[in-house]
């Protein structure tokens, strides 16, 4: 029995390390090792510790079992336990301290082995700590000054529990520290408010260091209402979102929340209200598996959003928008343009590169003989462009390793700066050779893979960059080594990209990256129109709202129009010195088919899935943090998107955005001017 727990807690370890929840990793073996059934759910809630030791707590007078050695209830292995440790006896009591927040006492105690010791404890209130969920996020109080420390940090709401109700206390924590009231909560429940219970109502909750006092901490979780409009006055500037990959539950964990209190309550929730451990761990690793492979089929239901699996899922859908004019006449401008590199080197740059479908596309379709070619792609999220290094590794495989199979070596070191350094190389002429540095502390990537001249694409070398694109183009623009490492480049790509940002401020930054007469390439950008099909009576409201909160306001105070940023490219590519040489409609459509070998109408490859993912950016938008200011009724807003989200399943749903795509030089960028 022993065994099959230790086997079932390294199985829980390894699915969640794979998928990179390492902090919650540890937590799942210590819930694995605590009576995780096969079925993933819990056979009891509190969570055992490592040690197989006990000891005496004098603040509660009991024994407090650190591991479950078999798998009977806890109240028999407690008592068994109990029954073999001999309580230490009370010979004297030395001194008393007494405040209004603890009692401070010192006692003589004589031990099992006879020996005297004079033993300080506290007797304190115990503590309660409530998460509390509004429109699927966590929601904090502002950060408050802790004496302790001498600095302020981020805790959920909480405070002592007092001579009333456990219930009655908790919903004075909210209103004093978030202004909720107890008509907004919809639900209010407690995650260790088990059957050992006092006369007061309250849960035996867990020890919090159980040598010294006998205080407990009980968790609680409440849910507010979507239609309640919380009051910034009282709110931390972030809230988290719940969802299934647990993004910023991680990054909760990992960086933001200190208070060893709060993470025990997260940890245990976050697990708890999955389907079970194990069966969480598998719909992450069903979730990552579908961002590294785009041919693989997968529903909303099994994986809910991700964002890389979301990029995945939008390549069907960017192949038939891209405007064929603009795409060819990009392609017949470079295959006649002689790169600015001294040695014969084609140079591009692509700035929020995504999975790096973009780059694909160019490698294989652009015409430009055997000149090298050095493709540099941007992004700022880590797992977007590892998902480009494995789809161009797939692509580049195919290509240059088919006649010349040869042997394959990876090797992998952890040196002492905490880094890892991975190396892939394959014997023969026809090589590919990449190579990899990650810095775990900030997330940062620098690789290569680079094609030798035999292949069927040229000679390449392709570049990973994992950093902020403006920063980026600065740091390039700004640098005195120009004559190979950052000479200026002759294309620049942004795909999807400016609707993102103040266009305006953005495109001399990123044409400084450009030599002269350089080119630029810019297509899906979001222009004005979100429409569904079929029609309801609210969708005029939801996509003005929706495309109101796009817009964004800059530093100096204007509005930035994202919603519309085709047309402004129109407007603001000529100021920022550029030529436009081709510009034209980039729409994406989707609608269901008929034309499969399938019984009744449906989406292409991962369309429905991508659907989906429009429908929560919606929802994210309109009802998903506590300061919108939506003048949309919250609850219209989760019918609309519930009643959507339907369609989409029943293969009903027809969607039409409208965007613009724009290619062109440069004749002075600002770096030479």
């Amino acid at each position: 029995m022993k065994r099959e727990r230790h086997d079932r807690g390294l199985e829980v370890r390894r699915a969640a390390f794979a998928v990179g929840h390492s902090c919650l990793a540890r937590a799942a073996t210590s819930r694995a090792r605590s009576g995780w059934g096969e079925d993933g759910l819990r056979s009891e809630k509190r969570v055992s510790l490592r040690h197989p030791q006990t000891r005496y707590a004098r603040g509660r007078q009991r024994c407090v079992l650190t591991v479950d050695p078999s798998n009977v209830s806890r109240a028999d292995s407690r008592q068994r336990e109990e029954s073999k440790v001999s309580p230490w006896e009370l010979v004297a009591t030395l001194a008393t301290i007494q405040s209004p927040w603890m009692t401070i006492i010192l006692e003589r105690l004589r031990n099992h082995e006879s020996a005297l010791l004079d033993y300080w404890r506290i007797e304190r209130a115990d503590s309660l700590v409530i998460l509390t969920v509004h429109r699927n996020r966590l929601v904090f109080p502002k950060m408050q000054f802790r004496p302790g420390i001498g600095r302020a940090t981020l805790d959920f709401p909480g405070g002592r529990v007092d001579q009333r109700s456990l219930i009655d206390t908790a919903y004075d924590v909210l209103l004093r520290e978030l202004g909720i009231a107890r008509s907004d909560v919809d639900s209010l429940q407690f995650l260790n408010d088990d059957n050992d219970c006092d006369d007061r109502g309250h849960g035996s909750g867990w020890l919090i260091n159980s040598s010294l006092s006998n205080q407990r901490l009980i968790g609680g979780v409440a849910v507010i209402k979507n239609s309640v409009m919380l009051k910034p006055e009282y709110l931390h500037d972030r809230a988290y979102r719940v969802d299934d990959d647990g993004n910023d539950i991680r990054t909760l964990l990992q960086s933001e929340l200190e208070c060893l209190q709060c993470r025990a309550v997260l940890m245990d929730w976050w697990f708890s209200t999955q389907t079970g451990c194990l069966q969480h761990i598998n719909k992450v690793v069903l979730m990552e598996s579908a961002a590294c492979d785009p041919s693989q089929h997968f529903s909303f239901a099994q994986v809910g959003f991700n964002y890389v699996a979301y990029l995945h899922s939008k390549r069907s859908v960017d192949a038939r928008a891209l405007n064929a004019r603009v795409w060819d006449a990009l392609l017949d401008k470079v295959a006649v343009t002689p790169p600015a590199a001294r040695d014969d080197e084609f140079r591009v740059l692509e700035v929020g590169c995504g999975v790096g479908d973009m780059c694909v596309r160019f490698l294989t379709c652009a015409r430009r003989g055997r000149r090298k070619l050095r493709y540099v792609l941007v992004d700022n999220k880590l797992e977007n462009l590892e998902a480009a290094r494995r789809g161009l590794l797939r692509l580049l495989g195919d290509k240059a390793l088919a006649r010349s199979p040869g042997k394959t070596h990876v090797s992998r070191r952890a040196d002492s700066q905490d880094r890892e350094s991975v190396s892939v190389s394959v014997a023969g002429d026809h090589s590919v050779h990449a190579k990899a540095s990650f810095e775990k502390r900030n997330a940062a990537m620098d690789m290569q893979i680079c094609v030798g001249e035999s292949s069927t694409i040229g000679p390449a070398c392709i570049e990973f960059v994992c950093a902020d694109a403006l920063q980026y183009c600065t740091r390039s623009k700004s640098s005195e080594h120009e004559e190979q490492e950052n000479a200026p480049f002759d294309l620049l790509i942004a795909a999807a990209f400016l609707d993102l940002v103040d266009i305006r401020a953005s495109l001399p930054i990123l044409f400084s990256c450009l030599k002269a007469r350089g080119m630029f390439y810019f297509p899906i950008n979001f222009d004005g129109t979100t429409h569904f099909s079929p029609s309801l009576h609210e969708d005029e409201e939801i996509e003005q709202e929706f495309h109101a909160h796009m817009d964004m306001v800059n530093e100096s105070g204007a509005t930035v129009s994202q919603s519309r940023a085709g047309r402004k490219l129109l407007e603001y590519i000529p100021r920022a010195g550029g030529n436009i040489l081709c510009a034209g409609s980039s729409a994406w459509v989707v609608m269901p088919s008929t034309g499969f070998q399938t019984a009744g109408p449906r989406y292409e490859e991962n369309e429905a899935y991508f659907l989906h993912c429009i429908l929560s950016f919606i929802e994210d938008t309109l009802s998903g943090s506590e300061m919108c200011s939506s003048k949309i009724d919250q609850d219209t807003v989760m019918r609309y998107i519930q009643r959507r989200r339907a369609h989409v399943d029943a293969a009903e749903l027809s969607y039409l955005a409208h965007n613009v795509d724009v290619f062109g030089t440069v004749d002075v960028p600002m770096r030479n001017k």
